[in-house]
């Protein structure tokens, strides 16, 4: 699965991205496939644990210094 993470950012008029973003995006994509596979959004969130510190999780990504 691709997912273009510069379009989604246009679309929700932000220039870079942030924690509470992607965590956002990442529950958004959980749930769409929860319903693809036929599962209620409340069965998904009852079966699947989200972090209980979810806010102290980060994404870290190396910066390319050729960038």
């Amino acid at each position: 699965m691709l997912y273009d993470l510069d379009s989604e950012l246009r679309k929700d008029g932000l220039a870079e991205m942030t924690d509470v973003w992607v965590y956002s995006k990442a529950r958004d994509l959980a749930e769409d496939l929860a319903q693809t596979m036929g599962m209620s959004t409340e069965a998904m969130h009852r079966e699947f644990e989200w972090p209980e510190l979810w806010d102290h999780y980060r994404l870290e990504v190396p910066v390319d210094p050729h960038d």
